[in-house]
Protein backbone atom coordinates (compact mmCIF):
# COMPACT_ATOMS: atom_id res chain seq x y z
CA UNK A 1 0.00 0.00 0.00
CA UNK A 2 1.23 3.50 -0.74
CA UNK A 3 1.85 5.72 2.22
CA UNK A 4 2.16 9.42 2.81
CA UNK A 5 5.16 9.97 5.05
CA UNK A 6 6.28 13.29 6.36
CA UNK A 7 9.94 13.69 7.09
CA UNK A 8 9.71 13.36 10.84
CA UNK A 9 8.09 9.92 10.59
CA UNK A 10 11.26 8.51 9.11
CA UNK A 11 13.61 10.42 11.34
CA UNK A 12 11.92 9.74 14.66
CA UNK A 13 11.68 6.06 13.84
CA UNK A 14 15.32 5.93 12.76
CA UNK A 15 16.84 7.54 15.81
CA UNK A 16 19.36 5.31 17.57
CA UNK A 17 20.43 6.81 20.83
CA UNK A 18 23.72 5.72 22.38
CA UNK A 19 22.73 3.52 25.28
CA UNK A 20 19.05 3.51 24.30
CA UNK A 21 18.83 -0.14 25.33
CA UNK A 22 18.50 1.23 28.84
CA UNK A 23 15.10 1.62 30.44
CA UNK A 24 14.28 5.03 31.87
CA UNK A 25 11.68 6.09 34.41
CA UNK A 26 9.63 8.91 32.85
CA UNK A 27 8.31 11.94 34.66
CA UNK A 28 4.95 10.87 36.18
CA UNK A 29 3.25 13.91 34.64
CA UNK A 30 4.50 12.92 31.19
CA UNK A 31 3.43 9.32 31.69
CA UNK A 32 -0.01 10.44 32.85
CA UNK A 33 -0.35 12.77 29.84
CA UNK A 34 -0.01 9.79 27.52
CA UNK A 35 -2.09 7.40 29.62
CA UNK A 36 -5.42 9.17 29.28
CA UNK A 37 -6.90 6.92 26.63
CA UNK A 38 -5.23 8.46 23.59
CA UNK A 39 -5.95 6.59 20.38
CA UNK A 40 -5.38 7.40 16.74
CA UNK A 41 -8.97 6.49 15.95
CA UNK A 42 -10.32 9.05 18.43
CA UNK A 43 -8.04 11.76 17.07
CA UNK A 44 -9.00 10.98 13.48
CA UNK A 45 -12.72 10.96 14.28
CA UNK A 46 -12.45 14.48 15.71
CA UNK A 47 -10.97 15.86 12.49
CA UNK A 48 -12.81 17.48 9.62
CA UNK A 49 -9.49 18.14 7.91
CA UNK A 50 -5.77 18.64 8.35
CA UNK A 51 -2.86 20.09 6.41
CA UNK A 52 0.85 20.59 6.86
CA UNK A 53 3.90 21.92 5.10
CA UNK A 54 7.30 20.34 5.61
CA UNK A 55 10.41 22.19 4.45
CA UNK A 56 13.57 20.11 4.33
CA UNK A 57 16.78 21.95 3.52
CA UNK A 58 20.16 20.43 2.68
CA UNK A 59 23.10 22.76 3.20
CA UNK A 60 26.79 22.83 3.99
CA UNK A 61 28.14 23.87 7.38
CA UNK A 62 28.70 27.42 6.12
CA UNK A 63 24.95 27.75 5.52
CA UNK A 64 25.02 27.52 1.72
CA UNK A 65 21.82 25.81 0.57
CA UNK A 66 22.48 22.79 -1.61
CA UNK A 67 18.94 21.55 -2.07
CA UNK A 68 15.43 21.87 -0.75
CA UNK A 69 12.24 19.81 -0.68
CA UNK A 70 8.90 21.42 0.16
CA UNK A 71 6.00 19.06 0.84
CA UNK A 72 2.43 20.27 1.21
CA UNK A 73 -0.36 17.86 2.15
CA UNK A 74 -4.04 18.49 2.86
CA UNK A 75 -6.89 16.11 3.62
CA UNK A 76 -10.63 16.67 3.87
CA UNK A 77 -12.20 14.01 6.09
CA UNK A 78 -15.36 15.77 7.25
CA UNK A 79 -17.39 13.13 5.43
CA UNK A 80 -15.67 9.86 6.29
CA UNK A 81 -17.44 8.22 3.33
CA UNK A 82 -16.17 10.81 0.86
CA UNK A 83 -12.66 11.83 1.90
CA UNK A 84 -10.01 13.49 -0.26
CA UNK A 85 -6.32 14.29 -0.26
CA UNK A 86 -4.03 16.67 -2.10
CA UNK A 87 -0.24 16.58 -2.04
CA UNK A 88 2.38 18.72 -3.72
CA UNK A 89 6.13 18.13 -3.49
CA UNK A 90 8.65 20.58 -5.00
CA UNK A 91 12.35 19.79 -5.33
CA UNK A 92 15.25 22.13 -5.98
CA UNK A 93 19.05 21.99 -6.15
CA UNK A 94 20.63 18.67 -5.18
CA UNK A 95 17.26 17.32 -4.08
CA UNK A 96 16.18 17.06 -7.72
CA UNK A 97 16.44 13.41 -8.79
CA UNK A 98 15.81 12.01 -12.28
CA UNK A 99 15.02 15.60 -13.40
CA UNK A 100 11.79 15.58 -11.37
CA UNK A 101 11.13 19.09 -10.00
CA UNK A 102 7.62 18.61 -8.64
CA UNK A 103 4.93 15.99 -8.15
CA UNK A 104 1.31 16.95 -7.56
CA UNK A 105 -1.22 14.30 -6.54
CA UNK A 106 -4.93 14.41 -5.92
CA UNK A 107 -7.12 11.62 -4.57
CA UNK A 108 -10.88 12.01 -4.42
CA UNK A 109 -14.12 10.44 -5.51
CA UNK A 110 -15.25 11.08 -9.06
CA UNK A 111 -18.72 9.80 -9.88
CA UNK A 112 -18.61 7.54 -6.85
CA UNK A 113 -15.16 6.06 -7.59
CA UNK A 114 -11.84 7.10 -6.04
CA UNK A 115 -9.40 8.38 -8.67
CA UNK A 116 -5.71 9.00 -7.99
CA UNK A 117 -4.39 11.77 -10.25
CA UNK A 118 -0.69 12.57 -10.61
CA UNK A 119 1.12 15.38 -12.43
CA UNK A 120 4.90 15.11 -12.56
CA UNK A 121 6.97 18.05 -13.79
CA UNK A 122 10.46 17.57 -15.21
CA UNK A 123 13.24 20.09 -15.68
CA UNK A 124 13.58 19.16 -19.34
CA UNK A 125 9.88 19.09 -20.29
CA UNK A 126 7.58 22.03 -21.04
CA UNK A 127 4.46 20.33 -19.70
CA UNK A 128 3.89 17.99 -16.75
CA UNK A 129 3.24 14.32 -17.36
CA UNK A 130 -0.22 13.41 -16.08
CA UNK A 131 -1.67 10.06 -15.12
CA UNK A 132 -4.84 8.85 -13.46
CA UNK A 133 -6.02 5.55 -12.09
CA UNK A 134 -8.97 4.28 -10.16
CA UNK A 135 -8.34 3.02 -6.65
CA UNK A 136 -10.18 0.51 -4.54
CA UNK A 137 -12.14 2.32 -1.82
CA UNK A 138 -10.32 0.54 1.00
CA UNK A 139 -6.89 1.34 -0.44
CA UNK A 140 -7.90 4.96 -1.07
CA UNK A 141 -9.29 5.58 2.40
CA UNK A 142 -6.32 3.85 4.03
CA UNK A 143 -3.97 6.12 2.08
CA UNK A 144 -5.84 9.25 3.14
CA UNK A 145 -6.03 8.07 6.75
CA UNK A 146 -2.26 7.38 6.76
CA UNK A 147 -1.68 11.14 6.71
CA UNK A 148 -2.87 10.96 10.33
CA UNK A 149 -1.97 7.40 11.30
CA UNK A 150 -1.24 3.89 10.11
CA UNK A 151 -1.85 0.70 12.08
CA UNK A 152 1.40 -1.24 11.81
CA UNK A 153 0.04 -4.20 13.74
CA UNK A 154 1.73 -3.28 17.02
CA UNK A 155 0.68 0.32 17.50
CA UNK A 156 -0.73 3.26 15.53
CA UNK A 157 2.06 5.39 14.11
CA UNK A 158 2.20 8.73 12.38
CA UNK A 159 1.45 10.43 10.15
CA UNK A 160 0.46 13.25 12.36
CA UNK A 161 -0.54 11.04 15.29
CA UNK A 162 2.29 10.19 17.68
CA UNK A 163 0.54 9.35 20.96
CA UNK A 164 1.30 5.61 20.78
CA UNK A 165 4.90 6.12 19.69
CA UNK A 166 5.63 8.64 22.43
CA UNK A 167 4.17 6.28 25.01
CA UNK A 168 6.80 3.74 23.96
CA UNK A 169 9.83 6.00 23.73
CA UNK A 170 9.40 7.73 27.11
CA UNK A 171 10.87 4.54 28.59
CA UNK A 172 13.72 4.39 26.06
CA UNK A 173 15.03 7.96 26.15
CA UNK A 174 16.35 10.06 29.05
CA UNK A 175 13.69 11.62 31.26
CA UNK A 176 14.91 15.15 30.53
CA UNK A 177 14.03 14.74 26.85
CA UNK A 178 10.32 15.03 27.73
CA UNK A 179 8.34 17.75 29.49
CA UNK A 180 4.95 19.47 29.44
CA UNK A 181 5.16 23.12 28.43
CA UNK A 182 3.12 26.16 29.44
CA UNK A 183 0.60 25.46 26.65
CA UNK A 184 -0.04 21.96 28.01
CA UNK A 185 1.76 20.36 25.08
CA UNK A 186 4.01 17.36 25.53
CA UNK A 187 7.48 18.16 24.21
CA UNK A 188 10.20 15.79 23.03
CA UNK A 189 13.35 17.90 23.09
CA UNK A 190 16.55 16.06 22.21
CA UNK A 191 19.40 18.51 22.58
CA UNK A 192 22.40 16.60 21.25
CA UNK A 193 23.15 12.97 20.58
CA UNK A 194 24.67 10.69 17.98
CA UNK A 195 22.82 8.43 15.58
CA UNK A 196 23.72 6.21 12.69
CA UNK A 197 22.12 6.55 9.28
CA UNK A 198 23.22 6.57 5.65
CA UNK A 199 25.68 9.43 6.22
CA UNK A 200 27.34 7.99 9.31
CA UNK A 201 27.64 9.67 12.70
CA UNK A 202 25.25 12.60 13.03
CA UNK A 203 24.66 15.28 15.64
CA UNK A 204 20.94 15.81 16.08
CA UNK A 205 18.82 18.56 17.55
CA UNK A 206 15.13 17.73 17.47
CA UNK A 207 12.01 19.18 19.05
CA UNK A 208 8.53 17.74 18.63
CA UNK A 209 5.34 18.93 20.33
CA UNK A 210 2.12 16.92 20.53
CA UNK A 211 -1.24 17.86 22.02
CA UNK A 212 -3.49 15.92 24.38
CA UNK A 213 -4.97 14.02 21.43
CA UNK A 214 -1.53 12.76 20.41
CA UNK A 215 -1.39 14.98 17.30
CA UNK A 216 1.80 16.75 16.33
CA UNK A 217 1.61 20.52 16.78
CA UNK A 218 5.10 21.35 15.57
CA UNK A 219 8.37 19.64 14.70
CA UNK A 220 11.85 20.90 13.93
CA UNK A 221 15.16 19.17 13.57
CA UNK A 222 18.77 19.72 12.62
CA UNK A 223 20.99 16.86 11.45
CA UNK A 224 24.70 17.66 11.17
CA UNK A 225 27.09 15.09 9.77
CA UNK A 226 30.21 14.60 11.87
CA UNK A 227 32.45 13.65 8.94
CA UNK A 228 30.80 15.28 5.93
CA UNK A 229 30.20 18.96 5.15
CA UNK A 230 26.45 18.45 5.39
CA UNK A 231 23.55 19.74 7.50
CA UNK A 232 19.91 18.76 6.96
CA UNK A 233 17.19 20.83 8.60
CA UNK A 234 13.47 20.22 8.61
CA UNK A 235 10.42 22.00 9.96
CA UNK A 236 6.79 20.91 10.00
CA UNK A 237 3.78 22.82 11.30
CA UNK A 238 0.36 21.17 10.86
CA UNK A 239 -3.02 22.90 10.87
CA UNK A 240 -6.13 21.05 12.08
CA UNK A 241 -9.80 21.62 11.41
CA UNK A 242 -11.74 19.94 14.21
CA UNK A 243 -15.33 18.83 13.90
CA UNK A 244 -17.81 21.04 15.77
CA UNK A 245 -19.76 17.91 16.64
CA UNK A 246 -16.97 16.59 18.91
Amino acid sequence: MKRIAIVLIVLLSALTLAGCEETYTPDPAVEQYLNTGLTAEKAFDKLDGASYTTVETKQNKQGHILGKTVTEVAIDVADKNNMSMEMNVVYSGENVKDKIVSVRTDLRKTEGVYVYNTETSYSDKDKPVASAKEMDETEATDLIRSVVYLDNGTYDEGGLYYGDYFLMIIYKYPTEFFYIDEDNLLVFDAKLYLVRDDIGDVKVLQKVKINDMGLIISESENWESVKEDLVITSETVPVYNFSQAN
